[in-house]
């Protein structure tokens, strides 16, 4: 997936400006923490799911575009008491699989001051870095599940109408089993597709 599509993704579904997006991800690019095209090339580069969970991360974590680099390391690289980091959880929403049905019925919180993330995946509840604070209020942005689901499913290259109908599938079948995509299960698609409209 291209950068552009990419931005034009998450500026939908978050309702960011994707020229925002865009310039958060120059930022990043003029760190070495993002690829762009070289030389003569005309294409940029195909973006991999770490790259994809990194844009994410630049668009919800926004403090300005000069602390965007510092922000977007400090946010990637916190950790659960397990040791897994953000970005390896995002990325992994991100390239589909069972997590894309947990993460339907689930949601993400990033908290940038303190620097901390909560991620709740089929129920299960999971804190990165400092927990939010008890006594004060504290900069965060949430993102539904199904948000997060339908953004990952785009990014994997299905349409809109598509990400929608499996999210809500995935979120009426209440099951981390399902693949709405495999031949078994495909009278659950055409259903909710049907449905749906």
């Amino acid at each position: 997936m291209r950068k552009a599509q990419a931005a034009e993704i998450l500026a939908r579904r978050l309702k960011l400006d994707e020229r925002r997006i865009d310039n958060l991800c120059l930022r990043l690019a003029d760190q070495g923490m993002f690829p762009r095209a070289d030389g003569s090339r005309r294409y940029p580069p195909e973006l991999n799911a770490p790259h994809l969970a990194r844009m994410l991360v630049a668009a919800l974590a926004d403090q300005g575009l000069g602390k965007t680099p510092g922000v977007v390391t400090t946010v990637e690289s916190l950790r659960d008491q397990a040791g897994n980091r953000l970005c390896d959880v995002l990325a992994n929403i991100i390239e589909g699989g069972d997590t894309i049905n947990t993460a339907a019925r689930g949601h993400l919180v990033i908290r940038t001051e303190p620097a901390g993330a909560s991620v709740v995946l089929d129920g299960n509840y999971t804190t990165f870095g400092a927990p939010p604070p008890e006594t004060s209020a504290a900069r965060a942005v949430s993102v539904p599940g199904a948000t997060l689901a339908a953004i990952a499913l785009e990014f994997g290259g299905h349409s809109p109408a598509e990400a929608d109908t499996v999210v809500a599938l995935a979120k009426l079948m209440g099951t981390d089993n399902v693949d709405p995509f495999a031949a078994s299960n495909s009278k659950w698609l055409t259903e909710a597709q049907r449905v749906l409209g």
